[in-house]
């Protein structure tokens, strides 16, 4: 290496979700030297979830698997061949036949880089018309703040798998549980939905769409109504003191500015080998790439 040249690292995985620990493993386990990039906790949206019962030879609490996973990571940096960094990678791009990641403290250059940078949520928001709720009382995660509002009503906007598990969940804690979709048919499974049918304390309204929220310093009053009804006829409230929304997510690419990286999505574009085919060194994995497939 030449006296000023810059140190090139062979690889580079974003995000420790359960993707990028699968990749980080397999890369470590070759004895490929890899730094991995991790803004949040490891094992990414698992820490949001209640139980896990749909990831291969596991089935329990989501808290059991975080934990394997912390293990895993924990054993790949004590091996010497993987280290962590916890910071939000603010760029990936391409220099040559290298990759450039920038963080706000950090620039290095890798070889390879596999994205597994996983989803954000959707932007939501209810209007607050006297601007008295400022969003207390809503949140993106019912196992992180679900006790807070134990034996109190509370509603979940959503009608896919995370709605659904969330509420069952909800439901166990909290005194009655309305879940609204906005379409009468639910991207959740058949299983979730009857077992959160089944619950005493549970009701669905669809389809249904949030119209204001209202309350004293903190969520009381949530008006809905029929997302069809042009003429507010259907409109009317909710009683609750907390509102819990899963509305899907979109891919977590904000930070890649490589052309041909993306599709017109923003996922990952990638081939049958997790490979972007245009650009050599450049992977995917996990729920970042463009697939049907989602959990």
């Amino acid at each position: 290496m030449e006296e000023n040249s810059e140190e090139v690292l062979p690889a580079c995985v974003i995000g420790l979700g359960p993707a990028g620990i699968a990749a980080s493993l397999e890369l470590t386990a070759k004895g490929i030297h890899t730094m991995a990039f991790e803004l949040g906790n490891i094992g990414g949206q698992v820490n949001t979830t209640a139980t896990i019962d749909n990831y291969p030879s596991f089935s329990g609490p989501a808290i059991d698997l975080v934990n394997k996973f912390s293990a895993d990571v924990d054993r790949m940096v004590e091996g010497g061949y993987l280290k962590v960094v916890y910071s939000n990678v603010t760029s990936l791009t391409r220099e040559g036949d290298l990759f450039r990641v920038k963080t706000r403290r950090l620039s290095k250059l890798f070889r390879s880089v596999i994205v597994a940078s996983g989803t954000r949520y959707r932007p939501y928001a209810i209007p607050d018309p006297q601007m008295t709720v400022k969003g207390r009382g809503f949140s993106r995660c019912a196992i992180c703040d679900g006790p807070l509002y134990k034996g109190q009503d509370v509603m979940v906007v959503g009608g896919g798998e995370a709605a659904f598990q969330e509420a069952i969940y909800l439901a166990s804690i909290c005194r009655s549980v309305t879940l609204i979709n906005r379409r009468t048919v639910f991207r959740a499974s058949i299983r979730d939905v009857e077992a959160f049918r089944s619950l005493p304390n549970t009701r669905i309204i669809a389809p249904a769409v949030t119209v204001s929220c209202s309350g004293s310093d903190h969520l009381e009053h949530v008006v809905i109504k029929d997302p069809n009804d042009a003429g507010n006829s259907t409109l009317q409230t909710l009683d609750v003191t907390a509102c819990f929304i899963y509305i899907g997510s979109v891919a977590a690419t904000s930070f890649v500015q490589i052309d041909g990286a993306l599709d017109d999505r923003g996922n990952m574009k990638v081939d049958e080998d997790m490979q972007n085919i245009e650009i050599p060194g450049l992977f995917s994995a996990g729920d970042v790439i463009d697939s049907p497939l989602r959990q």
